[in-house]
């Protein structure tokens, strides 16, 4: 009797089919904030490059010799020929230089 039991129990649970639709989604979820992340990581790399050729233009007593309104943002280049890209803001807001000071808004 205690086998058929089992048995009964053991064949019930065979015919189900596991979901793992919430798994699924759990694992899109990470890889769309891994991607988010990534994206941003590059954004600060970029921002990172900018203010080290800011710094090191600085130092050494160069000066702007340009700033041109590319699609990606502001094309900002100093007299070594040394330059970056200061990108559109999300919020519209240009940049612009005024005295020799950045101002946005």
């Amino acid at each position: 009797m205690t086998m058929t039991l089992l048995g009964l129990v053991l064949l019930a649970s065979c015919g189900k089919e596991y979901d793992d639709a919430e798994l699924w989604s759990k694992v899109n979820t990470l890889d769309r904030r891994v991607g988010d992340i990534e994206s941003t990581l590059s954004r600060l790399n970029s921002d990172l490059d900018a203010i080290r050729i800011t710094v090191t233009a600085s130092e050494s007593g160069l000066s702007v010799t340009s700033v041109v309104q590319t699609s990606e943002g502001w094309r900002v280049t100093y007299s070594n020929g040394s330059s970056f890209t200061l990108p559109n803001l999300e919020d519209g807001r240009t940049p612009t230089i005024q005295g020799g000071t950045w101002w946005i808004g």
